[in-house]
């Protein structure tokens, strides 16, 4: 098995292998399709947390965020319980090395472990010049609710993993019917009973590099030009910006502040995959437009429970400028009303808007990392109010800082007004 040794700086990399290290192998080894929008499927298992050893047992890691980690391994239908064994060790030993880490400067890092399997759905979102690539499916719901539902230093299984598993090795405590169990432990005592089974495992991960110097194979692509085009959609342009100058990825990281916008849309449950993935579409290219239109940029689209939420940034590096807040709140403004008014099947459409210094760089491992930070969990307070609607303290805190030109009647608002009256919010 790869352990993971250190290898030569990244900096020194060529682009394609700087770009690929950015990206999940989903992207890296996807098949050229055409321009019109495509819903791809797959059987696999995800894993919903340290990076290295994910990669170590043939992960594929989909996305980072400041407090969290999705990872998928793909597999034909006949392979998922194989897959699943080997998805359960990783998680014991990912439990065993961190399931509650105290940090020297006194802070405590819960390890919570959600494993799901089955069916998942990958399409590309996006317009000619950015795009998003977007996993969704009940699977991937399901990963969520069991990640959500382990306490620390749990590991918990949806039901539909459990029941694709081979059971008799696994020793588990029924949380909740039909929804989830709890992993205690697994029947594998013999390393070399294992061993055996991940050389098996071996014949099903295509991509999974056995050398102890480089942990995937994304990064030893011959140069391609076509490849580099793509992989470049993918990537936000100030870091591409960073890219393109050799700027080593370890500085790339700062504490700076930033306006951060989040567009949730929850749709009814009776929207079918393929229609709902236009939605999501047509949200995205009106979000992506208004948002850069105003200095940000979309920065990532991701599902989480029943919604599908929009991560947009002000102020990153390049992109300073003043108002930022202000054009943060109009732009939330129009993408308010036109998702309201425009995306048939949206049941519910929150937007939350704060600013802050937050901590904007580099999470991972060599091999795979991501330019991220901890952003979703500071914000999602926000849209997680009562009923899922975005706090109105919150929002009327920030209408202040729009200029006296945008509101509606002659009067600024003042810091006693209550500003969303007159926008017909409360």
């Amino acid at each position: 098995m790869a352990t993971g040794e250190r290898v030569a700086a990244p900096h020194l990399w060529p682009v394609e292998a700087r770009l690929a290290a950015l990206l999940p192998d989903l992207l890296v080894f996807r098949k050229p399709r055409g321009s019109e929008l495509e819903l791809a499927t797959a059987q696999g298992v995800l894993l919903g947390v340290h990076v290295t050893d994910v990669l170590c047992f043939g992960g594929d890691i989909l996305n980072i965020t400041g407090n969290g980690l999705l990872a998928l391994w793909t597999a034909e239908q006949n392979q998922l319980s194989d897959i699943i064994t080997l998805v359960a060790k990783c998680s014991l030993e990912i439990q065993e090395k961190f399931g509650i880490y105290h940090t020297r400067e006194g802070q405590d890092l819960q390890l919570k472990i959600g494993l799901s399997a089955g069916r998942i759905f990958q399409v590309i979102i996006g317009g000619e010049h950015r795009q998003y690539l977007l996993v969704i499916g009940r699977d991937v719901d399901g990963v969520q609710l069991a990640q959500r539902l382990a306490q620390a230093n749990e590991i918990v299984l949806s039901w539909n993993c459990w029941k694709l598993c081979e059971q008799y090795m696994f020793e588990v405590e029924i949380m909740r019917e039909d929804e989830a169990v709890k992993l205690r432990d697994m029947r594998i005592t013999d390393p070399f009973d294992f061993d055996e089974h991940f050389d098996k495992c071996l014949d099903y991960l295509p991509h999974y590099r056995t050398s102890a110097d480089i942990l995937r194979t994304a990064l030893e692509l011959d140069p391609d030009s076509a490849l580099e085009q793509t992989l470049r959609k993918h990537i936000m342009k100030n870091l591409l910006k960073k890219i393109d100058e050799g700027q080593p990825m370890e500085y790339i990281s700062e504490f700076r502040t930033v306006t951060m916008v989040l567009v949730s849309l929850e749709f009814h449950k009776t929207a079918w995959m393929l229609p709902l993935c236009h939605l999501i579409q047509e949200a995205a290219l009106y979000i992506s437009t208004v948002i850069e239109k105003g200095g940000g940029q979309l920065s990532r689209i991701f599902m989480l429970e029943k919604a599908c939420m929009f991560l947009c940034v002000f102020g990153l590096p390049g992109d300073k400028k003043p108002d930022e807040c202000a054009h943060a709140l109009e732009s939330s403004f129009s993408i308010f009303s036109f998702c309201w008014e425009n995306l048939a099947e949206t049941k519910l459409v929150s937007i939350s808007v704060t600013n802050g210094p937050v901590f904007c760089g580099m999470i991972g491992a060599i091999a795979r990392h991501e330019y991220t930070g901890r952003t979703g969990h500071w914000i999602s307070y926000v849209t997680q109010g009562e009923g899922g609607e975005g706090d109105p303290k919150i929002l009327h805190s920030y209408l202040h800082y729009l200029p006296d030109s945008y509101w509606p009647e002659s009067k600024p608002c003042g810091k006693n007004d209550n500003c969303l009256s007159r926008f017909g919010i409360l």
